[in-house]
């Protein structure tokens, strides 16, 4: 299992090097979106620091949307998913490595969205550990949950992944900004509720992931 799903992020991360997608697409969408923010409240610095975490997580939301999309077009060419299944390739090491392959990507865009924030809205990054840990568990929650839902809609046009995907992840999605709120106000005592049920959520996706994607590939 483990061995398929280094394979399967390698080949997912190469493929997206050499597409450009994130690098083209992606970064351009957030550099574009926090310079709209930073001059539509332009020198209201307590509106800015209020609306970063939900701005964060919104913008992140919409790239992890796109990269699960991205992740299991790959497989739809060529009937390539029909290829793993028939070749016996262990469905969980799929899941994992697309996983992996999946919050790496947007953790690239995570730190340069951070960067934009911190400079733009002049808002310090403090507590860096502590949204490190969540986006990094809040991610894979969100791509969990995507790429069973993708592959459940697959061929049931790529509208009703966004539509599907928003409310079962708004827990997760919900937990990380609250913890980015206090990890931002230099109050980490009162993000530790909010962090444990953001582990919670992100281990049960998780673990829930790997014991259903077999049956939905097979599917």
């Amino acid at each position: 299992m483990l061995r398929t799903a280094v394979a399967m992020a390698k080949k997912d991360l190469r493929l997206e090097w050499r597409a450009r997608v994130l690098l083209n697409q992606v970064l351009p969408f957030v550099f574009v979106v926090i310079v709209l923010f930073a001059f539509g409240f332009d020198a209201k610095v307590e509106i800015l620091t209020q609306v970063t975490p939900g701005l964060f997580w919104v913008t992140t939301f919409f790239g992890l949307e796109l990269a699960i999309t991205r992740a299991m077009a790959i497989e739809g060419e060529n009937q390539a998913q029909v290829g793993l299944v028939m070749m016996g390739v262990n469905p969980r090491g799929i899941f994992l490595g697309k996983v992996v392959a999946i919050v790496l990507e947007i953790l690239v865009l995570e730190v340069v969205l951070s960067a934009g924030i911190a400079v733009l809205f002049n808002s310090p990054l403090h507590d860096v550990a502590l949204l490190a840990g969540s986006a990094l568990l809040a991610d894979v929650g969100v791509a969990t949950v995507g790429i069973v839902l993708a592959g459940v809609t697959e061929g049931l046009g790529g509208s009703l992944l966004p539509l599907l995907l928003f409310p079962v992840v708004s827990p997760v999605l919900l937990c990380a900004t609250k913890v980015w709120q206090y990890g931002l106000d230099q109050t980490a005592v009162k993000a530790i509720p909010w962090s444990e049920l953001l582990i919670g959520f992100s281990l049960i996706y998780l673990v829930v992931g790997i014991l259903v994607y077999g049956v939905v590939l097979e599917g």
